[in-house]
């Protein structure tokens, strides 16, 4: 059992001038017998972040402050940083951190070998609009088993999950004014979300032969394939209206069109890698390797490259999303002194 405390501090050359974060991390370790063993621990980490309110940025609106852009000092702080009141740089901001975690091994037989572990982490930030949480888990399983001491074979599998949340102000990005009612209908500082996801997830097998020419020659291969996902979408916090007075359901009417979810995104990679290990004498190997790797991705993004989807002022391009096949032989040797 054992308890951290740490402390950092450092200053921010944006709109955080100083910050300070204390960490508390516990771990408990069980070895319930020969052939079991676990841990968990947890952790909570809360930053506190000194920022100047009042940067603000040398283009369009005026962060908060009804002056024009103008009068702003010349040398502010943050002067071309882009920041707004209420907004921080989530990587700065004041934030409250919990992560718990559980990890194990289990020898199930002589041959067999398990493994496992889980981890989970929650962040909430102490910021008026911008990323305002997030959290993301992870899951990796493995197994190994031998089949004679000179082949085994193992597996293994790995998730990962991502999540952000973010608030901001519904505004006229095109003009210099504070948020006020708008063509939609929108109430002064009304709000929109956006939440963004990423999943991946890896598959893989492999296998191990030794002991082969005379016991100079070892063999792996190992076939993984991995799947990401990305999707993203926004929400009114407000019932959009259109010029004409009418009330319309949220992000369903093509007279809005500038909210819910996007396309996911995608990308599959698929991967062999065979290895040949020689040993020529203690001190000396020669290791001659193979890997194919091909990556199909899609991407809403690339749908306005395609012709008769460009706008009128634009050459499309027909440029689609990134795709390609890789074969890569390599020679090596070593040499232990």
């Amino acid at each position: 059992y054992a308890v951290n405390a740490v402390y950092l501090a450092g200053s921010n050359c944006v709109v955080a001038t100083s910050s300070q974060e204390d960490k508390l991390d516990t771990s408990y370790r069980i070895k319930a017998n020969e052939d079991v063993d676990f841990k968990v621990g947890y952790s909570y980490a809360k930053r506190n972040t000194n920022s100047d309110v009042n940067a603000r940025a040398a283009f369009i609106s005026t962060n908060g402050i009804a002056l024009p852009v103008a009068s702003v000092p010349a040398g502010s702080a943050g002067l071309n940083a882009g920041d707004f009141r209420g907004f921080y740089p989530y990587f700065d901001a004041s934030r409250i951190e919990q992560a718990v975690k559980f990890g194990g091994n289990w020898q199930a037989t002589e041959k067999l070998s398990l493994l496992g572990s889980f981890k989970y982490t929650d962040d909430a930030y102490d910021s008026a609009y911008g990323v305002k949480n997030g959290n993301s888990w992870s899951v990796n399983l493995d197994a190994s088993y031998a089949v004679s001491d000179k082949e085994s074979v193992y597996g293994y599998l790995t998730q990962q999950h991502r999540q952000r949340d973010l608030t901001d102000i519904f505004a006229n990005k095109t003009a210099a004014t504070l948020p006020t009612t708008t063509a939609l209908g929108t109430p002064a500082f009304a709000t929109w979300t956006n939440k963004l996801t990423d999943d991946d997830i890896t598959l893989a097998f492999g296998a191990k032969q030794s002991g082969l020419m005379g016991g100079k020659l070892e063999m792996t291969a190992e076939v993984s394939y991995t799947l990401g996902q990305t999707l993203y979408g926004s929400q009114y916090n407000f019932t959009p209206v259109v010029t004409t007075g009418t009330v319309v359901s949220q992000c369903s009417s093509p007279t809005i069109l500038s909210c819910g979810n996007l396309p996911t995104i995608s990308s599959e990679t698929s991967q062999l890698k065979v290895t040949g290990t020689y040993q020529i004498d203690k001190s000396s190997k020669f290791v001659v390797r193979y890997v194919y790797q091909a990556l199909t991705a899609s991407d809403y993004f690339y749908n306005g490259y395609q012709y008769g989807s460009t706008a009128s002022s634009l050459m499309p391009t027909n440029q689609s999303a990134g795709t390609y096949t890789d074969n890569v032989v390599s020679f090596g040797y070593v040499h232990n002194f």
